[in-house]
């Protein structure tokens, strides 16, 4: 992405801003350079906490789709805050794990390591989750068992720089999901939290030290949670008909089998197969519920920890997780997320009001983005006249079985070839076919061609063709972006737009490179920061390299992929 402004003034302007993202002192502005678009000879004091917030599956239009009821938090962000609406996540990968790492880092997958939520590791020949440390254990729940860190990360989080110019600065991660909370903290945090079924409290590891706060042990969500996880998501907030108009109809059928389709969503109405066990965790995953939990949770870090209460700048990290469930649930076009969204609202009021109160609005900077989008369930769209397709797990299965028996009798060998297939791509198995005189690249170009020859697949990448560039190759750099050595699969494959692959009969999904997944809101509001709508196009890799330069962080620009915007700059010394 070319993000060079063919503008005199704001040509200098980046020059300015990248000087002082890398620690130095303002210099003086030139005798030319008109002062409303300068920071030179201005002071710039950082915000007292920044709350960078991530909601799950957020695609960016929820913003405006659901606005005309927005009356708290996502009316602030969208109506107060500095709202760039063109921001995209530029790799090819969009999972969880990899645009939560992203986010924090301004790095690509290819940079940072978190390529996707599991990936295909080389040397060991097994599929790996993210976060996954068996070094480490659990810590707030008394179990002696594996648990997780960020020692895949490869990379400093924003986090990470804060504290490496102060240590007093304070850095904490929360969300439902242990991924989620852990990369956005980073590397080095003072802890990460994230909810675990069983004790129905949010725990942490022993990566970060044995500590666990008598506070977080007192929040149970079965107990504070007690009248949500019995009545149940009974009650929409708004009349059926604005649902309708802005959502759709409430009885789809090719929404995810858990609940039954419509209103109310209880545990007597969920599917037969769900166990009585794990209604209670249904109650909280996939209802607005979880995450009015979580920010219940961060309400009491924020007042434990004291974060915002001096001038030393700390960092709270809070993703929503259950934002996703419902989404992957439901679907982007359903009544329940629209409903979610209007509670979000409400949520986010209660929870930047208690901020307004305890740290000042002036002194606390939130930054609203998301990991991934979402597409629309392929037999709504397949409605709408869009050629979409779903290709189930079992389906997709059947078809790379059936391809590799294809594959063995061309090539005249008696082994199977795919070692591991799913969403993200193909492994191989290399012994047989290198005893026949195939190098393993060759064996990999063959398998490629054959793969494109699938109905659902529009291009498969081999290892050596993510290695260099190719302007000419569609979205071959995104792809390059998510390969990292010794992480992923030997062929990666793009799908169809609109085909939603290896996925559950019904809901939805993310993961490809297409705008649906990719297209996600960047909003900064508070501390000064103006109303204002910008809709040039960004990358999230531009945040974190923003929040350095914004609190003056000794880092370099050739620290990240991004660049720092210019608009929450410029308009950060204009207030």
């Amino acid at each position: 992405m070319d993000k060079r402004i063919q503008h005199p003034k704001l040509t200098i302007l980046l020059c300015i801003i990248f000087l002082l993202s890398c620690g130095r002192k303002a210099v003086p502005a030139p005798a030319n350079y008109d002062e409303p678009f300068g920071l030179a000879n201005k002071q710039m004091e950082s915000p007292r906490l920044i709350v960078f917030l991530s909601v799950d599956q957020m695609r960016a239009s929820y913003l405006d789709r659901f606005s005309e009821f927005y009356t708290g938090g996502l009316k602030r962000l969208r109506d107060q805050g500095l709202f760039f609406d063109n921001a995209h996540h530029e790799h090819g990968v969009t999972l969880t794990a990899a645009g939560h790492a992203t986010l924090s880092t301004g790095r690509f997958p290819m940079h940072h390591g978190i390529i996707a939520n599991d990936f295909f590791n080389r040397k060991t020949q097994e599929m790996e989750y993210a976060v996954d440390d068996p070094s480490v254990k659990i810590v707030g729940v008394d179990q002696a068992a594996p648990s997780h860190s960020p020692n895949n990360l490869k990379v400093p989080a924003i986090g990470d720089w804060m504290k490496k110019d102060n240590r007093q600065s304070k850095v904490y991660g929360v969300a439902f999901k242990d991924r989620s909370a852990i990369l956005m903290a980073g590397q080095h945090p003072d802890q990460a939290f994230w909810f675990n079924d069983i004790a129905s409290r949010f725990i942490s590891s022993s990566y970060y030290g044995n500590r666990y706060p008598q506070w977080a042990n007192e929040i149970v969500g079965r107990v504070l949670m007690k009248d949500e996880i019995e009545h149940g998501w009974y009650k929409k907030l708004k009349d059926d008909s604005a649902y309708e108009r802005l959502a759709g109809p409430d009885d789809v059928i090719f929404e995810n089998v858990r609940f039954l389709p419509e209103f109310p969503h209880t545990k007597t109405r969920m599917a037969g197969f769900v166990r009585p066990e794990t209604r209670e965790r249904e109650m909280l995953w996939t209802t607005p519920f979880g995450d009015e939990l979580t920010l219940q949770f961060a309400r009491q870090l924020v007042i434990h920890n004291q974060l915002g209460a001096d001038e030393i700048p700390d960092l709270l990290a809070i993703s929503c997780s259950t934002a996703d469930a419902i989404g992957h649930h439901f679907g982007p076009d359903s009544q329940e997320i629209m409903d979610y969204y209007l509670r979000l609202d409400d949520y986010l009021e209660e929870f930047f009001s208690f901020l307004d109160e305890r740290v000042g609005q002036d002194n606390y900077l939130v930054v609203l983005s998301a990991d991934h989008g979402v597409v629309t369930m392929p037999e709504l769209a397949a409605a709408r006249g869009v050629d979409a397709k779903r290709i189930t797990v079992n389906k997709f299965r059947e078809i790379m079985e059936q391809f590799d028996r294809n594959m063995q009798k061309e090539l005249g060998l008696s082994s199977s070839i795919i070692h591991t297939a799913n969403y993200t791509g193909v492994s191989l198995n290399y012994e047989e076919a290198k005893g026949n005189g195939m190098s393993e690249a060759q064996l990999r170009q063959k398998i490629a061609e054959g793969l494109k020859k699938m109905y659902f697949v529009e291009d498969a990448f081999t290892y050596e063709e993510l290695q260099t560039p190719n302007p000419n190759r569609p979205y071959l750099e995104l792809y390059r972006r998510s390969t990292y050595p010794g992480r992923g699969h030997d062929i990666k494959l793009r799908y169809k737009e609109n085909y939603l692959v290896d996925y559950a009969p019904g809901g939805s999904s993310h993961g490809s490179p297409y705008d649906y997944d990719n297209h996600v809101p960047v909003v900064f509001y508070g501390f000064g920061m103006p109303a204002r709508r910008v809709d040039r196009r960004i990358a999230t890799v531009d945040i974190a390299p923003t929040l350095a330069a914004l609190m003056r962080l000794s880092v370099g620009q050739d620290q990240f992929d991004g660049s720092a915007l210019a608009e929450v700059l410029v308009s950060r010394n204009d207030n």
